[in-house]
């Protein structure tokens, strides 16, 4: 019947994230649930953990990436899909285990490949509150911005946009944090 396939389109089309212009940056509302063809959805990944294990996607940004956009199992960077991977924490069972300073290079790398991809728009996972890397969402801010001017195609959660927004980069040096492990509990809660 038509009525209901109406409403599922209507279902379908609500839950695709519209970039929103401001007066610089584009960003987007809500969760990441679905993309439109010339979207690609940008995720925190990991290297394996500290024991030796391969890569994995089992959680947070990385899962969603893995289940719905195309992201490949053991595959810790770059394009997938229709998702495009940054490591943010070697290790998935220790938080912290990738420097700041290194997770800034990943997103250099990711800003390049946005700015030689222009026809693309490339929606960044929402780091505002709780991240699974263990940097909040101020030092994630802080990263971002140390990586320079996001190209015009780089489009962040809205939420997270405001905290990028207040947060200055380092004057005198790049951000450095140390690494902690995790706890047996919180490494099966937690991993990237």
């Amino acid at each position: 019947d038509e009525w209901k396939v109406l409403q599922e389109l209507t279902r379908i089309e609500a839950s695709i994230p519209i970039p929103q212009q401001t007066s610089e940056v584009k960003t987007y509302k809500g969760k990441v649930t679905s993309l439109q063809p010339n979207q690609v959805f940008v995720f925190g990944s990991n290297e394996g953990s500290s024991k030796g294990a391969k890569p994995t996607h089992g959680a947070g940004g990385a899962r969603l990436a893995r289940d719905k956009f195309g992201a490949i199992q053991g595959q810790s960077k770059g394009i997938q899909g229709k998702s495009y991977a940054i490591v943010t924490k070697k290790f998935y069972d220790v938080v912290r285990s990738s420097t700041a300073e290194e997770i800034r290079l990943e997103v250099e790398g990711l800003y390049e490949y946005a700015k030689q991809n222009s026809d693309k728009e490339f929606l960044i996972s929402d780091y505002s509150g709780k991240n699974l890397n263990g940097y909040t969402e101020q030092e994630m801010a802080q990263i971002f911005n140390e990586a320079g001017t996001a190209p015009a195609n780089i489009v962040h959660n809205e939420n997270f946009q405001k905290v990028i927004d207040n947060t200055q980069p380092a004057q005198t040096s790049k951000v450095e944090f140390g690494i902690s492990p995790l706890t047996e509990r919180s490494r099966e809660d937690n991993i990237d």
